[in-house]
């Protein structure tokens, strides 16, 4: 069974980014049943953050906005870590994550 794991973040004033993680391509994001149990729970948090900016990278970070001292009593720096490697990325780096969504694939047509 095929799945495609789809993140979606905002860059800059809404210009969005998206990072595709397909099962049957990117082998090294190969997605688990333990990977995506610990990516729902590690979204859980980010999703209920207060902060207007949920997860900062690249040009966005300050002292104060790193995931690592947004989450620092909730999410250990292996779990930053992880989520980071599934993030998208852009020139300037990426300030919130807006959507996240897993699509399970059991039926697919090749038409070209």
């Amino acid at each position: 069974m095929r799945q495609i794991l789809i993140i979606t973040a905002d860059t800059n004033d809404a210009d969005y980014v998206n990072r595709i993680i397909d099962s049957d391509h990117d082998r090294c994001f190969y997605l688990e049943e333990s990977n995506i149990i610990r990516l729902k729970r590690i979204a859980e948090v980010v999703n209920d953050s207060i902060r207007h900016h949920n997860w900062c990278t690249g040009e966005y970070v300050t002292e104060i906005d790193t995931p690592k001292n947004m989450y620092k009593d909730i999410l250990t720096q292996g779990d930053i870590d992880f989520f980071t490697a599934y993030t998208p990325y852009a020139e300037h780096g990426i300030h919130t994550i807006t959507s996240i969504q897993l699509l399970t694939i059991s039926d697919e047509e090749e038409i070209l």
